[in-house]
């Protein structure tokens, strides 16, 4: 997924990631989607409203099943004669057939392209943009935030090719471990461990970020207006700080003071600081104060919920 990091350290690794940006790699599939009616058409499939995208811009959305559990997380990215739709590679196919399935009258053609990428994320990843576009060409270089500090998706170039303007301007490569202990930290979940196909967009805190109330009909549109605006989703993500040797294995059991279980750990990482972050899905009606330890087989570690993932 990632190049070989530079950064000797995963403390340095994080920091570049938090504070300028670093680069990697990630495990991502590439859909192209054509033809006159892209935008109208894409527009009753995705939660998010994409018909008022104009080249060079993207946005973040979801695609979901008829039950408004979500399929896949996707960034829409908009050039001027098509769009892209980057979603992690473990549900590509699934992808193409629900889209290839309400294809109609429609004219677009949908298409798997064989494209590397390179994400550069951290607060400071915007500032490449116009030198990497003037390098690179138009349609190459996007706004695409992957860990809640801003960064860019860099398309159709390989390591070699940007290493240079990478550290020039004072990023570098970093590695899996760096990216996933930088999206714990920000509350950021991955579809896989966090969230997947039984899961409803309030329920992974993704309902303000990839989510538009305003637009119109979309494929599983029902249950998530309902939710939003008659119920309570059934359990809910939380960020977690643990204290911990080493961090707990995904399910491991969420407890109150009583050791009565409220959910369960969902992904975590212990950090050069010593300390565990992770992510978890906590039941309906428990209160983030209720959480203080982690365990199960009778070993438990102390924990806190330190709010919700939004």
């Amino acid at each position: 997924m990632t190049a070989n990091p530079s950064a000797t350290t995963l403390a340095a690794q994080l920091a570049l990631l938090e504070r300028a940006f670093g680069a990697y790699r990630p495990r991502d599939a590439v859909v192209r989607v054509a033809g006159d009616d892209r935008l109208a058409w894409l527009q009753g499939q995705l939660t998010q409203d994409v018909l008022g995208l104009r080249p060079g811009a993207a946005v973040y959305g979801l695609l979901l099943q008829p039950t408004g559990k979500i399929l896949a997380d996707l960034d829409v990215l908009c050039r001027a004669d098509d769009l892209l739709l980057v979603c992690s590679v473990e549900v590509v196919d699934e992808v193409l057939a629900q889209l290839d399935r309400y294809i109609m009258m429609e004219d677009v053609e949908l298409t798997l392209l064989q494209l590397p990428l390179v994400a550069a994320q951290g607060p400071t990843a915007s500032d490449l943009r116009a030198s990497l576009t003037a390098g690179l060409g138009e349609g190459r270089v996007f706004e695409v935030d992957r860990l809640g500090a801003g960064g860019l998706l860099v398309l159709g170039e390989d390591d070699a090719a940007l290493a240079s303007a990478v550290v020039a301007a004072g990023g570098d490569w970093v590695s899996d471990e760096a990216v996933l202990l930088a999206r714990l930290r920000a509350g950021r979940p991955a579809l896989g461990p966090d969230f997947g196909p039984t899961t409803l967009p309030q329920v992974a805190g993704l309902a303000q970020r990839a989510v538009s109330f305003q637009k119109g009909c979309y494929r599983g549109q029902e249950p998530v207006v309902m939710l939003e605006h008659r119920g309570t989703p059934p359990k809910r993500l939380v960020r977690l700080h643990i204290e911990a040797d080493a961090a707990p294995p995904a399910g491991a059991t969420l407890r109150d003071e009583s050791d009565a279980p409220v959910g369960a750990v969902t992904s975590a990482a212990r950090a050069p600081d010593g300390v565990v972050y992770a992510l978890g899905m906590l039941k309906r009606g428990v209160d983030l104060a209720a959480v203080t330890q982690v365990g199960d087989d009778g070993a438990r570690a102390r924990a806190q919920a330190e709010g919700y993932v939004t």
